[in-house]
């Protein structure tokens, strides 16, 4: 119990963090591809959606120092792909 209770604080916690991480990158191509306030309709989607696909994923039998690794590596991943997309 103490092990999926962990899962589930760093699914729905550590689940806000990367989904806002995650909103860095999308706004460097959105700045890209799509055309001036369109691009304000993408945000609400992607963000609850990765949101709620981390806090789903706590549900897999994985430890949760593991999971917190991950958590962290993809934080840091979707701010480390901001500044290669600005320069492409």
């Amino acid at each position: 119990a103490y092990a999926r209770w962990n899962r589930f604080i760093i699914g729905s916690c550590g689940g806000l963090v990367l989904a806002s991480f995650v909103l860095f990158p999308l706004q460097v191509v959105l700045n890209y591809t799509v055309i001036g306030v369109a691009q304000n309709s993408f945000f609400e989607p992607v963000f609850f959606y990765t949101w709620l696909a981390w806090l789903l994923s706590s549900v897999l039998p994985v430890g949760y120092k593991n999971y917190f690794k991950l958590t962290l590596l993809l934080c840091g991943a979707s701010l480390a792909l901001v500044l290669p997309l600005n320069i492409i």
